[in-house]
């Protein structure tokens, strides 16, 4: 059975301080609101491994209170964890959102760290837009940030880690399993250099649990070592499982498939759906779903294939939106940047032009044919990447299309949900065409806009060709469709 982690590592950054790990220090009524307001944050993110969605509303309140005491350290903390928050999301779209206002506050208060953090989560938004040599870059870019910092600073070596974490989840995406576990190791090494201690234990905790989903591609063996590696690491002050405990029972799940001790499997994979819900974190759960539709097809399990395979198309439909949006802003946010150096651009131009043209009129007029020229290939640029981005969308859409059609195929009673999902507005916008449309009028209406041919249709519903020839009539009276117009371009313009 291959294994397939895109978008599947849980990207954890340790912000807590490594003195919450080794040493537990006595409160008194004399501290301050800023050291209470630290407190509060590591809570926080201790509370993001188990209950996200409560970890987000407490974040709200702490960043506000950050604001009003002008706590920068404390504002760019809770930014940052804002940008995990929408990754265990796989939240697309409110990612980019929230790196690029991580990246705005730290260029103002010179923080290279938060910058480079930024930089990382805008690498983990492009790769869930499958823009992988771009986060690639945005990752060697982060890295370059740290290159002057103090590296033996906690906050530094975390940061490096899971820059090296996020590289190996970028390799295994790309099918390169055994650079993804050079990636992880090294970060692993960044991991050594903290004292020894309760805090270099959980880091190993975390760098064990790691380690084992990129040996999957290649030796389930050693994903089983450093999945129960990870396990007895597990802090005794952790009183229940986390999202590291998540990934340790999906790798072991995945494991157990492969090994055809399926019963053993599922135990497993049921513990990481229900810990996924718990959580609310979507990076790990359509890899479990996944895993049991492999297993029910395996065991010829029929209602199980059913079951997951549902829940794994309301997942994916769930998540097209946001990617959908999130790829038009970085379109966007190229324009922007495009356009900010064209301007930057025009502006050293003509300082140049008055500078010179006392000298010679001709250098000027050449000068302004080579400045066009550059300024017409980057818009020329410009407008092919926008172009090839476009086209990564359109393959998101035909995805969602394939997946609406295959419901069809197998006449399920789900297929207009999930139509109506991946088309919002088409079922009312046919309606107002004509009110007075019954429910299967509709549903045939939709198998248009799909693009099913009289014959697709007939082998899909178990009808003749003619029956599926007088609908079409049908429907043309009943919407008035122009005798000269195809039916099929007038559907795909409602």
């Amino acid at each position: 059975m291959q294994s397939n982690f895109k978008i599947f590592l849980y990207l954890i950054i340790p912000f807590i301080y490594a003195s919450s790990y080794t040493q537990i220090n006595s409160q008194n009524d004399t501290h301050t609101k800023e050291v209470s307001l630290d407190i509060r944050i590591q809570d926080n993110q201790k509370l993001m491994l188990t209950d996200l969605e409560q970890a987000k509303l407490n974040m709200e309140g702490l960043l506000k209170e950050a604001l009003i005491v002008g706590d920068k350290k404390a504002e760019l903390l809770l930014l940052a964890n804002k940008c995990r928050y929408h990754f265990q999301k796989e939240d697309a779209f409110g990612l980019v959102k929230a790196s690029d206002a991580l990246s705005k506050k730290a260029v103002e208060y010179h923080d290279n760290r938060m910058q480079s953090l930024s930089k990382m989560y805008l690498a983990e938004s492009l790769k869930f837009n499958t823009l992988f040599e771009d986060a690639l870059i945005e990752l060697q870019n982060a890295l370059l940030l740290l290159e002057k910092e103090d590296s033996l600073n906690l906050s530094i070596i975390n940061t490096k880690s899971n820059i090296y974490i996020s590289f190996a989840n970028t390799y295994s995406q790309l099918n390169k399993p055994r650079t993804a576990v050079k990636m992880m190791k090294l970060g692993g090494k960044e991991f050594n250099r903290v004292p020894e201690g309760d805090y270099r234990n959980y880091l190993n905790y975390l760098y064990h649990s790691n380690l084992g989903i990129y040996y999957m591609e290649y030796n389930k063996d050693s994903t089983e070592y450093h999945a129960r590696q990870s396990i007895k690491l597990k802090p005794k002050d952790i009183d229940k499982d986390d999202a590291i405990m998540l990934r340790n029972y999906l790798s072991l799940g995945k494991v157990y498939a492969q090994k055809k001790e399926f019963d053993t499997a599922i135990e497993y994979l049921n513990k990481s759906e229900l810990l996924a819900i718990e959580i609310g974190e979507n990076v790990n759960l359509k890899e479990t779903y996944t895993t049991l539709i492999d297993i029910a097809k395996q065991n010829n399990d029929t209602d199980a294939f059913k079951e997951y395979n549902s829940r794994l198309q309301s997942l994916k439909l769930e998540q097209f939106e946001t990617k959908n949006k999130s790829l038009h802003q970085i379109i966007e946010k190229r324009k922007l940047k495009q356009s900010e150096i064209d301007s930057q651009n025009q502006r050293t131009f003509f300082l140049w032009i008055f500078i010179i043209i006392g000298v010679s009129i001709v250098i000027a007029v050449i000068s302004m044919v080579i400045y066009k020229n550059k300024i017409h290939s980057k818009y020329e640029q410009l407008s092919k990447e926008y172009l090839e981005d476009n086209e990564i969308l359109e393959e998101d859409k035909a995805a969602i299309y394939n997946e609406v059609i295959a419901l069809v195929k197998k006449d399920d009673p789900a297929f207009m949900v999930s139509f109506n999902d991946a088309f919002p507005t088409f079922t009312d916008n046919l309606l107002k065409i004509n009110p007075k449309l019954a429910k299967g009028e509709v549903e045939f209406c939709a198998l248009l806009k799909l693009n099913l041919t009289t014959k697709q249709i007939a082998q899909y519903k178990v009808i003749q060709p003619r029956t599926v020839q007088n609908k079409k009539y049908q429907i043309r009276k009943k919407l008035n469709i122009p005798n000269d117009v195809d039916i099929y371009n007038w559907i795909h313009g409602v």
